[in-house]
C-alpha cells in the first residue's frame, strides 16, 4: 500500500543527522549572542588555568562565531538534501498513488494537488500551510537564527 502524499506533507523533513547539527548550531547561537550581548566573556577558564586578556576574549569570541558559521553552513547544505528527498518522496508518493487508481488527473499535471489519499476536506486544507510552518520553524528559522549570531558577532566592537 502507498503512503499517502498528505502523509508525507505533514511528515519530517529532516534527518537525524541534520537535527544533530541544529541543535549544535542553535547552542553555539545561544552562547554566542549571549556572551557578546549580556557580556559575559570569561576572563578565567579555572579547569584549565587558562586567565583570558582582553585580546583573548575577543578570538574566542571570533572562534565561536567560526563554530556557528561551520555548523550554519552544515545545517544550510544537510537541509537542502533532505528537502530535496522528502520532495522526491512526496512527488513519488502522489505518482504511486494514482496509478494504483488507474487516473491521472488535470491537477496533478498542473501542479493544483495539495493532499491527494486524504477524504477529510477541513484537515486537508490545513494539511499543506502546516507542512509549510514546520519547513519555516526546521528549517528557515535556525537559518535566521544563525545568520544573526554571525551579525551580532561582526558589529561587536
Amino acid at each position: 500500500m502507498t503512503v499517502l502524499p498528505a502523509r508525507i506533507l505533514v511528515d519530517e523533513v529532516l534527518q537525524e543527522v541534520t537535527k544533530k547539527k541544529r541543535k549544535s548550531l542553535l547552542g553555539f547561537c545561544i552562547i554566542l549572542v549571549a556572551t557578546i550581548k549580556g557580556g559575559i566573556v570569561p576572563s578565567k577558564i579555572p579547569a584549565l588555568g587558562i586567565e583570558l586578556t582582553s585580546t583573548n576574549q575577543n578570538s574566542l569570541l571570533v572562534l565561536i562565531g567560526l563554530i556557528v558559521a561551520y555548523f550554519l553552513i552544515g545545517f544550510i547544505i544537510y537541509s537542502i538534501s533532505d528537502y530535496i528527498a522528502w520532495r522526491v518522496r512526496f512527488l513519488s508518493s502522489v505518482a504511486e498513488y494514482f496509478s494504483e487508481k488507474g487516473e491521472i488527473s488535470d491537477d496533478l499535471a498542473q501542479g493544483k494537488i495539495i493532499a491527494p489519499g486524504h477524504n477529510d476536506s477541513k484537515i486537508g486544507n490545513y494539511i499543506k500551510p502546516v507542512g509549510n510552518i514546520r519547513l519555516i520553524f526546521d528549517i528557515l528559522l535556525p537559518i535566521m537564527i544563525g545568520c544573526y549570531s554571525i551579525t551580532v558577532l561582526i558589529q561587536n566592537p
